[in-house]
């Protein structure tokens, strides 16, 4: 009897063994396994949650798989870590504005570029600069291309408009500071967010005349005005929520007037469309009465004087703020800009 359970033991190891060989290998092997069993992940340990592999073996789709020395698992078995969290093959998640799909046991990610980049803005704020950059998380998540899209909106004026002459400014002697909401605390209007909308062209200019018009009536006329009248309304060779000219804006806004802010609320932030004109053009011109699109009570017109052109000069700029209140103007904006906080000065990075 103890001659004949040698043989038997030496079976055994060399299955042992054999399985162990196969087991060191699962790590690689393409295919479905714990993807198309039910349920895909077993808790705890479960000898019997398994898939078939290589012919006549199995892998292993329990939690338990893992925490030994051979690797016994599925290949598409939580293939991938993020956070602390594994997920398997074919699992995507977000990282900032990019997709990353668990393929092959790693992460395979998007390429964009995103609206807030970390890298840059660790950089900026490591540098001395005369601003910072923040971490804005209403853009977080959002492409770069999002915030070009959605977020400017003045397109370039024709030559007609940049040969405009520009105004003879008297200089003055200058203070080392100013602030136009401290000498006309009652008269400077918020900030407004223009949203998924490039209407930027339309929320300047009606925000200027708001400005000037409290300024100028000392008062008298001081509410903000409607953006969104101008930008369903103002539609001759204009692009709405794509973008718009800011001449074609004040002709419109000198010649017709906008209503406030009150009687003809911003929408198109949020629907990303300019949407139809609710107050025409022929009931303006005529001065019928017509009721407010918010239904509010009063539906005023107010409107601006011509505009006129200062020249890029710092101290022109300053005396005419200084003396008529905000201007309007327009530049170039590199992908920092979407960052910024406090005064921004490209210049000094």
């Amino acid at each position: 009897m103890g001659l004949s359970l040698l043989p038997v033991l030496l079976v055994i190891s060399r299955l042992l063994n054999l399985r162990l060989v196969y087991a060191v290998g699962f790590g690689g092997i393409p295919g479905d396994y714990c993807r198309i069993r039910t349920p895909t992940c077993c808790p705890d340990r479960d000898d019997k949650c398994t898939a078939p592999i290589l012919n006549n073996h199995l892998c292993y789709c329990d939690m338990f798989c893992d925490r030994t020395d051979g690797n016994d698992c599925c290949p598409d078995f939580n293939a991938c870590m993020h956070d602390g969290i594994r997920y398997s093959e074919g699992d995507s998640i977000m990282q900032n504005c990019n997709k990353c799909v668990c393929k092959n046991n790693e992460w395979q990610c998007d390429q964009l570029t995103c609206l807030i980049q970390e890298d840059l803005l660790k950089r900026i704020n490591a540098g001395r600069y005369t601003w910072t950059a923040k971490n804005y998380s209403n853009f977080w998540g959002r492409t770069l291309e999002d915030g070009v899209r959605y977020r400017l909106g003045t397109l370039f004026p024709e030559k007609s408009v940049q040969n405009m002459n520009e105004i003879l400014i008297k200089p003055r002697e200058l203070p080392s500071r100013f602030d136009a909401r401290e000498k006309w605390p009652l008269y400077i209007h918020p900030v407004r967010d223009q949203g998924d909308c490039a209407s930027s062209w339309s929320h300047s200019t009606t925000a200027t005349s708001a400005d000037r018009l409290s300024i100028i009536t000392d008062g008298k006329m001081n509410t903000p005005l409607s953006a969104q009248q101008l930008l369903s309304c103002n539609q001759h060779r204009q692009r709405g929520c794509e973008g718009g000219y800011l001449d074609r804006a004040w002709w419109y806004i000198r010649k017709l007037g906008v209503v406030s802010e009150l009687c003809y609320p911003y929408e198109s932030g949020a629907t990303q469309q300019p949407g139809e004109c609710r107050i025409s053009k022929s009931v303006i011109r005529t001065g019928e009465p017509f009721n407010c699109p918010s239904g509010a009570a009063d539906p005023t017109i107010y409107k601006m004087t011509p505009p006129y052109r200062v020249s890029s000069r710092e101290e022109d700029i300053m005396t005419e703020i200084i003396t008529n209140g905000p201007v309007q103007a327009t530049f170039i904006v590199h992908e920092d800009f979407f960052m910024y906080r406090y005064v921004f000065d490209r210049r000094k990075r």
